[in-house]
């Protein structure tokens, strides 16, 4: 079963399928988990599930075990991205600015404790 971007979208226009009707990539990247209903992490959960889908459904077809295999590593590390997206879209600083605000940087000057510069 092919997944595309057309089907996802009427989907999403129906409403929410339940767990067993999710696909694959869907599953695999935990689309219903998202408690704060950030836009962002949606966008991003649904973006790595397509391409998961769509490694999975060659993985299905290829013959050679060591293709096989590739497709499992590109499915296990297209995961590691998404939960690295879904964090970095949800970073919240210690003082509770939002990840728009972090991505200003730290003012200049401005070292953690360990990244100091070790003076002479």
């Amino acid at each position: 079963m092919v997944f595309t971007k057309e089907k996802m979208m009427k989907d999403q226009a129906s409403g929410q399928r339940s767990s067993s009707e999710l696909s694959f990539g869907e599953r695999a990247v935990g689309v219903q988990f998202n408690p704060s209903g950030d836009t962002t992490v949606d966008q991003i959960k649904r973006q790595f599930a397509l391409a998961i889908d769509l490694m999975n459904d060659a993985r299905q077809f290829a013959r050679d075990q060591e293709v096989k295999r590739m497709y499992s590593v590109a499915i296990t590390e297209a995961q590691t991205a998404q939960m690295w997206g879904v964090k970095a879209a949800t970073w919240r600083y210690g003082d509770g600015s939002t990840d728009s605000e972090a991505t200003k940087g730290p003012p200049a000057g401005w070292f953690r404790p360990e990244q100091r510069p070790l003076s002479r």
